[in-house]
């Protein structure tokens, strides 16, 4: 099946460290949320790269099991991929707080 290409398998292998990362950013947002008391950038970039990494997931089940094949659980995986990014804050506001925050660039 598509599982064994090798193509896919790549891809299955990208969207795993982007999970990882986004866990490990996530990690790292807590403890220095806990070490200093007030919320950092880093917070911002763990939620995005939470966001991204599911979505990245939700694509690639799509692509495996075709728009349809996933039945209810998949679709359901897909939506909440999508909300996910919209209950975030709104990705384009937390890239715009990673801009300001992190990378002290003017707001616009």
């Amino acid at each position: 099946g598509r599982i064994d290409d090798s193509e896919i398998q790549t891809q299955i292998g990208i969207v795993f460290s982007a999970i990882e990362a986004a866990r490990l950013l996530c990690y790292k947002a807590v403890d220095l949320r806990v070490r200093s008391g007030r919320p950092t950038a880093d917070a911002n970039v763990a939620r995005v790269a939470q966001v991204r990494s599911v979505q990245m997931a939700a694509d690639l089940e799509q692509q495996i099991l075709g728009e349809d094949g996933s039945g209810p659980e998949g679709r359901r995986d897909f939506r909440h991929a999508i909300v996910l990014g919209i209950a975030a804050g709104a990705l384009d506001i937390q890239l715009g707080l990673i801009a300001s925050r992190y990378l002290n660039l003017p707001r616009h």
